[in-house]
């Protein structure tokens, strides 16, 4: 260590650390930190799995060049000192960037087996790129008995990737999938009793975002559907038990209507058993301008003009679920 007050450096350092497992071996070239800018040289870290950096970054971003290789997330946890069981699976990454307000480069993440407090089957895939200030990506994760998240994107960033700003200032598309959602496992971490109780059932939604300008609300569409729902209704001895039927459900967010549009419809086997709809005519132009607190953005969507209809197809009474 270089003994200055101004300055802290490292030259040429080697360690192992030792336990239950494999050795970790780790060293450097060249670690200084000084005046805001931190420089990194020929890290590598070796164990189960292989982790290899050069970093030379200021408060106005720098390069980033990281390689990591099928490594023991549990190996190097138990390491820091996390208790077993908090982290687990294996990871693999790619970073290959300059950042800057023009920035360029690949982030590529994977995680197979993955556990994290307590929640296991973990499997994460992310791919972004970054050219200039846009940003191109896909993710997708799954997790055993759970359910599976998707997504992509094509946007443009306001400034610095690491500058919140210039998310708040982000434009472009994006959507997001959710696909086999457990149903019972959701209702059992709901705080609160909304008297229906679940036994069976997954619900899927796709979510699309479109937003053309910065300081705009982004226009949103979403679908939402279960599978196989079966419920119980009430909490008494004898709650009313649903079986066959269906929930699907739509909506968009449409800033240029100033509108939200909201479309409910219950199914069963033979078709419709309910269906509705619903517009609120709501200040969403206003709003991208300068967003009100909840109470206020509440009380303006009580007072809204709203369009409503429901309808229920003729059918025998004996035919209802």
């Amino acid at each position: 260590v270089v003994p200055r007050t101004d300055r802290v450096e490292f030259e040429g350092v080697k360690a192992e650390v030792t336990g239950r497992g494999k050795p970790i071996l780790l060293g450097f070239s060249h670690f200084s930190l000084h005046e805001g800018r931190l420089r990194l040289a020929d890290f590598h870290l070796e164990s189960e799995g292989t982790l290899t950096a050069n970093l030379d970054l200021t408060e106005a971003g720098g390069v980033i060049d990281l390689d990591g290789r099928d490594l023991n997330l549990s190996r190097l946890a138990e390491t820091a000192g996390l208790s077993t069981g908090t982290l687990a699976g294996r990871l693999t990454t790619r970073v290959d960037a300059t950042i800057g307000s023009q920035s360029n480069g690949i982030l590529d993440l994977s995680v197979k087996n993955g556990e994290f407090q307590g929640v296991t089957g973990v499997d994460l895939d992310l791919k972004t790129r970054i050219a200039g200030r846009k940003s191109t990506g896909d993710l997708t994760l799954q997790v055993e008995e759970m359910g599976k998240i998707g997504g992509d994107w094509d946007a443009d960033l306001g400034g610095h990737p690491f500058r919140p700003e210039s998310y708040r200032d982000v434009t472009g598309t994006g959507k997001f999938t959710l696909d086999g959602l457990d149903l019972p496992m959701l209702s059992s971490l709901l705080a609160r009793d909304l008297g229906v109780k679940v036994h069976e059932g997954t619900l899927a939604t796709t979510v699309h975002l479109k937003r053309d300008a910065p300081r705009t609300i982004p226009e949103v569409r979403f679908e939402v559907a279960t599978a196989g729902l079966s419920i119980d209704i009430g909490d008494g001895p004898k709650p009313t038990h649903v079986d066959g039927v269906e929930v699907k459900g739509a909506g968009a967010i449409e800033p240029a209507e100033n509108r939200l549009q909201l479309a409910l419809r219950l199914t069963d086997y033979d078709g419709d058993v309910v269906s509705s709809g619903a517009s609120l005519e709501l200040p969403l132009g206003a709003w991208g301008e300068h967003l009100p607190d909840g109470p206020d953005m509440i009380l303006t969507a009580r007072d809204a003009p709203l369009e409503a209809a429901v309808s229920i197809p003729r059918r025998r009474i004996d035919e209802f679920p």
